[in-house]
């Protein structure tokens, strides 16, 4: 059980998680660093393309509605990016911004030709939104798609793994795929190498939550055993980036009440898909409207006190 992040083999901590998200019910070994606190899995299963069936949720494509993507582009280009005028404020009314929206300005990015790279883009859904936006030099790779897709000269999905691409971008994205890839040095490395002169990164991951854990134990969602590799905790993720010449120049910790509301599920032994039990399978008597409710506020205090399962992280190279 030596640690992949810092190396520790000391006092170790090993875990059993079993798979909940299609139901299988495999157990894996697992283990939490005593040092760096990065959960991780021992070994990594010689057939893990089996827990990433056609279905798997990002491989899904095609599931924005046009309308939404005009809403996208509207929002963004009349409130919430580059400027606000009577028509974005009228729509800001009825509409809420997209997530990109609020990442973006973080970032200080309204220039529609930012040449952006999405790390682990399954089916391409984000890429379109933002592509729709008005976003034109959009690249997208996953090595679990089916094929490369090509929407225009300048906006690509290509089945490919991230040690297979080349190129420069001023945005490199890794949108909860970061945890999913067995060498998390070779792939904060290659991000640099990806990255233009003044170029930035967005790595959004499940992050080690001590409330979380201390609630929900080896049910917790964000755990996703097999597939998430490695879950961070804070100390980990940061000493991986500093180790590598990146600096960490904002963190948002950005969990849903999905992190309540799918964790209470598992408690129950009821796995996300493939149950007609699961409140995601539209069994909405599972959880009614008040205690969604109480999840959603539960989970604004844990964001707000950076205690939560997901993060959100601005970096630049040091």
């Amino acid at each position: 059980m030596r640690c992949a992040i810092c190396s520790n083999e000391k006092n170790n901590e090993r875990l059993s998680i079993k798979e909940m998200m299609l139901g299988f019910r495999d157990r894996f070994d697992y283990f939490k660093c005593n040092d760096c606190g990065c959960i991780q899995i021992e070994k990594v299963p010689d057939n893990l393309g089996h827990y990433y069936p056609a279905s798997y949720y990002s491989y899904q494509s095609g599931t924005t509605k046009p309308s939404r993507k005009l809403i996208d582009y509207l929002m963004f280009n009349y409130y919430s990016g580059y400027r606000r005028t009577i028509v974005g404020s009228v729509l800001s009314k009825k509409h809420t911004s997209a997530d990109f929206h609020s990442w973006f300005g973080n970032m200080g990015i309204s220039n529609r030709k930012t040449k952006i790279l999405d790390v682990g883009c399954g089916g391409g859904e984000l890429l379109k939104r933002i592509y729709a936006a008005g976003f034109t030099n959009c690249t997208g790779i996953d090595p679990f798609n089916e094929k490369d897709v090509s929407y225009s000269s300048s906006f690509k999905i290509l089945k490919q793994e991230i040690a297979e691409h080349a190129g420069k971008y001023d945005l490199v994205m890794l949108h909860h795929s970061l945890e999913h890839m067995p060498f998390q040095e070779q792939v904060i490395q290659k991000i640099s190498s990806l990255l233009a002169p003044n170029g930035k990164a967005l790595i959004r991951i499940p992050i080690y939550s001590e409330p979380l854990m201390e609630k929900y134990g080896m049910n917790l969602v964000s755990l996703d055993a097999p597939r998430h590799l490695f879950i961070h905790s804070i100390q980990s993720i940061e000493r991986l980036l500093a180790k590598n010449h990146f600096k960490v120049n904002k963190k948002v910790y950005d969990a849903k009440a999905f992190s309540f509301t799918a964790s209470e599920q598992y408690k129950m032994d009821i796995s996300m898909y493939n149950d007609d039990r699961s409140y995601y399978l539209n069994n909405k008597d599972l959880f009614p409207p008040e205690v969604i409710k109480e999840h959603q506020q539960a989970i604004r205090i844990l964001n707000k006190d950076e205690k939560s399962d997901t993060v959100c992280l601005y970096i630049t190279k040091a």
